[in-house]
This record gives C-alpha cells, structure tokens and sequence, in this order.
C-alpha cells in the first residue's frame, strides 16, 4: 500500500511493532491472541449493482438528514439553532454531493484535505439484505435486537482512524459500520462494484490494545501512534468478500478505490464480556464523553436483559461478571453526583424492568457473584443495582 502517493504517510506509524499478519495466513499465535475469533472474509453469493446502491444513498440522503458528512476531514454536524441549521444542512448537502462526486473519479488521488465522506446512510435489509452469516448464526446466540443497514460512500483516499464498533469515542475521523449508531460488537461489512478497502485491525479482548487506545483517544491519527498494538491483521477486501469482525475488534480502513460500503452490527449473547470491557474505560472518563458513554451503556443493558430473559444458565455467569466490573464505576459516578438525566434513566429502566412484567428472568441460575440464585431476577434486583438516592 503506497501511504505516500494517497497522503496516508501521518495516519500510518514508521513500523508496526509486532507486525501485521495477512487474513488469509493467520497463525496460531495471531489466532490465540484473538481468543479464537478472527476477522473472516465470507463469499458474497449474490452481488447487487453498485448503481442500485448509489440511487439508494441519494434517495436517503435527499429524504433524511441522518447520516454523518466529512468535509476537509472535519465532522458536519447538526445544530440547534435554526439559522445554524440551515446553513449548516446546506454545507452538509455540498459536501454529501462532493463526496459522491469525488468517489466516481476513480482515476484521481485526493488531496487528504479535500476529501468528503458520507458515512451511515440508513437503509433497511430490504433494501440491502445484508445479514449475519450463516456460520456465525449457527455457533452464536443472536440476540433479537433490531438493526438497520448503513451505508458509506468514501472516495479514493478516504481514510478512517482507528475505531472500535460501538458508538465511537474518537474525535478523528470516525467510519462506524453499523446501520444504527449504538448497534452490538460483531459487525459485517461489504462493497459494491470497484470498490477496495485495506483494513487493518486489532483485537480489543487484548486489555493492553484497550489501555493503549483509551490513552490515545480523543486525539487525531490514532493508528499513527498505535504500532506496539498486539495481534495486528491486515486485510485487502474487494466486492467479492464480506469482511467480518468480532466484537470489540478496533479497526482503522483505507480506500483504495473509491466506491460504496454497506455494513451492520449484530449482537450476540457471547458480545457482552465485550461489550462490558470496552465500557469500562469509557465510564471511567464519563465526564469527557457522556452522551456517547450512556449510547453504549443503552444497547449494553438491552443485551444484558436480553441475555438473563434467555434463560441459558451457560451464558449467565459471564454475562453478570461483566456488569459487575461496570457496578462500582457507575456507583461511584452517582455517589460523586456525576450523573446525567439519561445515565439516571437508564439505571432507572434496568430497576423497572427487572421488577415489573420480566417474568422470563425470575428463574434458577448460578450468578458471575459466585451465588447460586432460585430468583434471579430478585437476586439481582436486591444485590446487584446501583443505589440511586430518591
């Protein structure tokens, strides 16, 4: 990958320390430190016209305004006030329409400055079927979460910093590949038409690639200073293959030939040690970040409810293990006074919805505290919520 014919040069570190392996060559060392689930490409079967696709992103864009536009690599955001608004809608309307415009000139290399991105353009699985694969829904538990498609259209040159797939933290440029912004971990992604991607990824089950990426987040050029990252896996991935992360995976991706990109994000059972892990560093800054922090901590509960209502007592300790890691940061966030209105309610909802109607979680099981409960649901509601003072 030529970094300096693209402008990639300070996105990239001088060396990655620990080396980066090929997907299709994965060895048993990268395979461990993974923990047993890699990045995988899948086959696409059936491959749709990248001209539906581009008529579908239009056709969204010019009918929502939910969808994230970069313009000379910064963020496009929507304000409040309405003289902003409208000058703001028609800034972001020139630069989703630069983008588009930008992707088809497939022959010219962008200056890094002048690059525009349309990222997470909502569309449905009947617009794109895109779903989890049959592998993956065959050894995992998939939880019933809804999930939409989002789609990204990046010219040649579109660089997007290291990330991890929950709602993201990093003030760098952010390419989320989920339909819905707080969607679950695992995520799959494809392309459409010439489009090719380099991605490159780590494991985020390796706590010291957490450390690092909790440290350096909120800055620029994330990946730049990321290279004694562990475990690292480079990919090239085309329109013949859907890419496939587990959860947590951070990832930072390159285009290599502009185009568009339609992913989702699923969760499963097996997510939330994950999910909780990630969380933990997020909540331990939750001043810098809380709007962001209570998304994650939103699909976070859903999945932990979702996960007990299941009543597979395999999955229960683990699952429990992980909130109680979360227990004492957001105890202390409340004694502290800390809070925010949405962070109350969600703490709130979980009390509610455990006491009133769940009757799928009062049930026999071991606990992740060590105990062995014959009400769940009262076990936990008596031993394992934060204490809100009235």
């Amino acid at each position: 990958m030529d970094v300096d014919k693209f402008g990639w040069t300070p996105k990239c570190p001088a060396r990655f320390t620990n080396g980066l392996v090929d997907i299709r060559q994965i060895d048993e060392q990268t395979f461990a430190l993974w923990g047993g689930d890699v990045p995988t490409l899948h086959p696409i079967a059936n491959h749709l016209d990248e001209g539906y696709v581009h008529a579908l992103t239009l056709n969204s864009t010019f009918n929502s305004p939910e969808y994230n536009v970069f313009k000379d690599g910064k963020p496009q955001a929507i304000t409040k006030v309405a003289s902003d608004r409208r000058r703001l809608e028609a800034t972001r309307f020139e630069a989703a329409s630069r983008a588009l415009s930008q992707t088809f000139f497939r022959g010219k290399v962008w200056r890094q400055e002048e690059v525009s991105m349309i990222l997470n353009v909502q569309v449905t699985v009947d617009d794109i079927p895109l779903e989890p694969p049959e592998i993956i829904a065959s050894r995992r538990h998939l939880l019933g979460l809804d999930r939409g498609v989002g789609i990204n259209v990046c010219p040649k040159g579109a660089y997007v910093d290291l990330h991890y797939g929950m709602v993201s933290h990093s003030a760098a440029f952010i390419l989320l590949i989920v339909g819905t912004l707080d969607e679950g971990l695992r995520g799959l992604s494809r392309t459409f038409g010439p489009c090719t991607k380099v991605w490159i990824l780590f494991p985020g089950c390796v706590p010291e690639n957490r450390a690092l990426f909790h440290q350096l987040n909120g800055t620029r050029n994330i990946l730049a200073r990321a290279g004694d990252m562990i475990g690292g896996i480079v990919a090239k991935v085309d329109s013949s293959f859907d890419i496939e992360l587990p959860a947590g995976a951070l990832h930072a991706v390159f285009t290599l030939t502009g185009g568009f990109l339609a992913g989702i994000n699923y969760t499963s059972i097996e997510c939330l040690p994950m999910m909780g892990a990630w969380l933990e560093g997020c909540l331990e800054s939750f001043q810098v970040n809380p709007k962001n922090t209570c998304a994650d901590l939103d699909k976070y509960l859903k999945a932990l409810v979702a996960t007990m209502a299941n009543q597979m007592p395999e999955h229960i300790p683990g699952a429990t293990s992980s909130w109680l890691r979360l227990l004492p940061i957001l105890q202390s966030i409340m004694d502290r006074q800390l809070s925010t209105p949405k962070l109350y309610s969600l703490l709130r909802g979980l009390e509610k919805e455990i006491k009133q109607g769940r009757k799928d979680l009062h049930w026999a099981t071991s606990c992740g505290c060590g105990s062995y409960a014959s009400d769940f649901g009262g076990h936990f509601l008596k031993n394992h919520l934060v204490h809100i003072e009235s």
